[in-house]
């Protein structure tokens, strides 16, 4: 899934006055002096050229990669089950950074991105192409066709939530732009 977090949290409590005994409200639940949940406060993005307002948010279910706009900063979570939440994954010591981000492909079961990397010593940049797939907890990596071979340090850096390969078989799962179909 690919969110714009609009610099929010995607869960919040509101708190109860203990008159509510319960509630039907569409995405929330109440139940007597419980708070009442919201469950998302974020929007699903479904367009590579989305205007964001917020965070860059991708998912796999199992891991949850958040780009800080505007300063393309990128943090990983691992989702724990056992604990119900996301915990933050320390990337690798490098001093490689993510300079910048272009989505490239929004489907059901994978969210395609290039990622620009730079070599804050250096000065190099140096390009992957990213694949979220759903349900690994793990991001795959691979260089696209016009790139040098990966900078070690980069790899370094990586190598926390990165899968031990560069392919994936995946089934085909895409939405399709309404001026694409055929009527």
């Amino acid at each position: 899934m690919l969110w714009d977090d609009y610099n929010r949290e995607k869960v919040y409590r509101v708190e109860s006055d203990g008159d509510t005994v319960g509630s039907a409200t569409v995405g929330s639940a109440t139940v007597n002096d419980a708070d009442t949940l919201v469950e998302s406060q974020w929007q699903r993005v479904y367009l590579t050229d989305h205007e964001w307002q917020g965070n860059i948010v991708l998912e796999s279910d199992r891991l949850r990669l958040v780009i800080d706009q505007p300063k393309d900063d990128l943090r990983a979570y691992r989702y724990n089950a056992d604990e119900g939440q996301y915990n933050l994954v320390q990337l690798g010591a490098s001093d490689w950074r993510l300079f910048d981000v272009d989505i490239t492909s929004i489907g059901l079961a994978t969210i395609e991105a290039q990622l620009e990397f730079e070599g804050l010593t250096s000065g190099a940049t140096h390009n992957l192409n990213l694949s979220l797939i759903r349900g690994l907890e793990d991001a795959v990596w691979s260089v696209p066709s016009n790139e040098d071979s990966t900078p070690q340090g980069l790899i370094d850096r990586l190598d926390p939530i990165a899968a031990t390969t560069d392919t994936v078989a995946v089934p085909e799962q895409d939405v399709v732009k309404r001026t694409e179909v055929d009527r």
